[in-house]
Formats: C-alpha cells, sequence, structure tokens
C-alpha cells in the first residue's frame, strides 16, 4: 500500500505502524488502516492466501459400492487420527455438519465442515471453522473395477501463511487423510 495515495492521518498513521514493526513478514501480514472515532490507526492483519490444488492419481483398494458403504458407516470417521470430540450433525437429506477438536502444531483446534453428498460421483466439503475456514474442494470417484480412483479439487484458503506453506499444509492434509482412508478401507473390506 503506497502512502502518498491515502488521506493526510492515514499515511502518517500507516508509516508509524509499519516503521514499528520491520519484522513483518509481507507474505504473512497485511496492513490496514482503520479509524477509531476521529483518528487513524494501522492495524497489522494475517493475509488471507488461496491455493487451487488439484489431486489426481489416488486410488482407493475397493470397488466404488465398497468406498461408498465405509463412507456411509459411523466408523469411517475413527479412521481418522489425531481428532476427538467429533460430532456429526444430519442437516439434509444428503448434507452433514461434521465438527470436531484436531490437533493442530500441537494445539487443539476446533474444526467444522459441511459435506454434501452425491453419490455415487463424490462429495462436496465447505470447510466452516479452522484452519482452513473458507476453503471449498469436490472428492470424486471414478469406478475402475476393483479399485476406485479418487480425484480432488478444491480452492484452499488458508490465513497466516504463504502461497507456498498454503499448498504444503493442504497436501499434507489431504495425504493424510488418504493414507487414513485408504489403510481402514482396506481392512472395512476385507
Amino acid at each position: 500500500m503506497e502512502c502518498s495515495k491515502l488521506p493526510c492521518g492515514f499515511s502518517h498513521a500507516l508509516q508509524r505502524s509499519q516503521s514499528a514493526c520491520r519484522d513483518t513478514d509481507p507474505a504473512r501480514f497485511v496492513w490496514v488502516v482503520v479509524l477509531r472515532g476521529q483518528r487513524p490507526y494501522a492495524v497489522e492483519v494475517l493475509r488471507e492466501i488461496m491455493v487451487h490444488i488439484v489431486d489426481e492419481g489416488s486410488e482407493f483398494d475397493a470397488p466404488l459400492e465398497v468406498v461408498w458403504k465405509f463412507l456411509s458407516d459411523p466408523m469411517h470417521g475413527s479412521a481418522h487420527k489425531g481428532r476427538r470430540n467429533e460430532e456429526r450433525r444430519v442437516v439434509g437429506e444428503s448434507v452433514l455438519e461434521l465438527s470436531s477438536e484436531v490437533e493442530t502444531d500441537g494445539a487443539w483446534v476446533k474444526v467444522t465442515n459441511r459435506i454434501t453428498l452425491y453419490p455415487p460421483l463424490g462429495f462436496a466439503v465447505e470447510y466452516l471453522e479452522g484452519p482452513l475456514a473458507g476453503s471449498k474442494a469436490f472428492t470424486f470417484y471414478t469406478p475402475k473395477g476393483r479399485k476406485t480412483a479418487v480425484s480432488i479439487v478444491g480452492e484452499y484458503v488458508a490465513k497466516g501463511h504463504s502461497s507456498d506453506e498454503a499448498n504444503l499444509l493442504v497436501r499434507q492434509m489431504l495425504n493424510k487423510s488418504y493414507e487414513e482412508d485408504h489403510a481402514a478401507l482396506r481392512a472395512y473390506s476385507r
């Protein structure tokens, strides 16, 4: 943000605040000027980064019908480690809200996702609360005989992360979820 394009009091507030915090990472934070009463203040806020991810090429070692049966089984949730206090609420005919606490960087964070099922095609996920709040993704399933191909396309929002960090964070989360589902599905289909 160029100070010269701001009204007089705003540019001074921004310059004062930026010079007081020279260690700020511009990839993670952005400066916003706000009014408190008649006086302008510059406030540093976490930058919201959005990354577009297409993840293709994964497969489950089970036919599509078994994958859907596994996903609808209440035991499916226990396949995912590092979660606690899970709640599952039916919102509509094919819409669920899943809430849990997830361990992230050594701290427990509440996460809420709305999942809309489109069997046998796949499901949409809206991240309502948590580190990826505002993100949206779709998981596609393609039958391949005794296997099922898995593809994910999504726009992920990650506050306080650079684009590279956000990309890595999302890919790690997707990989962990896939690995847990893959192992549990193998045991489930026997």
